[in-house]
């Protein structure tokens, strides 16, 4: 790896610290969640990535909704807790899609 390569990846990081930070909480409380129901890394594994990508995202939701930014961390935590799968259900009995 060159040093051109190397400094923007630290440029991308410095750039989206915050972004990083509340998707990785989402990410490892959902792993944690999945941990103490016992379930199988396989089943989990896709769950941890889509609530780390929907926490990546929260800072601006919250912006985007006129919400204080200042939450995204308790929003973050929540996502991990309810899981990737329970916002898909939410968001599907919403809209009336659901079964």
């Amino acid at each position: 790896m060159d040093q051109n390569n190397l400094s923007a990846f630290w440029h991308f990081f410095h750039l989206y610290r915050a972004q990083l930070g509340y998707g990785l909480l989402a990410a490892a409380i959902n792993a944690l969640a999945h941990y103490k129901k016992n379930d199988s890394a396989r089943d989990s594994f896709v769950d941890v990535l889509f609530c780390g990508a929907i926490g990546w995202g929260v800072d601006a939701f919250l912006r985007t909704m006129g919400m204080n930014p200042e939450a995204a961390v308790l929003v973050a935590a929540m996502i991990g807790y309810i899981g990737a799968t329970g916002i898909s259900d939410m968001i599907k009995s919403k809209l009336g899609l659901g079964e």
